[in-house]
């Protein structure tokens, strides 16, 4: 189980920036490794560890980035009011 988080852990680093690709594959490598760490007689506890680790570091990057590109998509109050006046210029000098 600690190899297959470790695993999972490191593709969900890679695929962090695909919402929902990275964020499944971070979930499962994070309970795969808990799982790892908690098995008495499993070895492997290192690799559970960095499971977790690359796990939730993974999240917290792809939120991140996915704030960060809906945030950048949204259009600013001085966009908004930009086209509001050209509009309104444009309909003004309209006969």
């Amino acid at each position: 189980m600690a190899t297959l988080g470790l695993i999972l852990g490191i593709i969900s680093m890679i695929e962090c920036w695909r919402p929902y690709v990275g964020f499944i594959l971070a979930a499962l490598g994070l309970v795969f490794s808990i799982i790892g760490v908690v098995k008495k007689n499993a070895g492997g506890k290192g690799m559970a560890i960095a499971g977790i680790i690359l796990a939730v570091i993974s999240i917290l990057t792809g939120i991140t980035i996915t704030n960060w590109v809906l945030q950048s998509n949204k259009p600013t109050q001085q966009t908004t009011s930009a086209v509001v006046s050209t509009i309104e210029e444009t309909t003004s000098e309209r006969p």
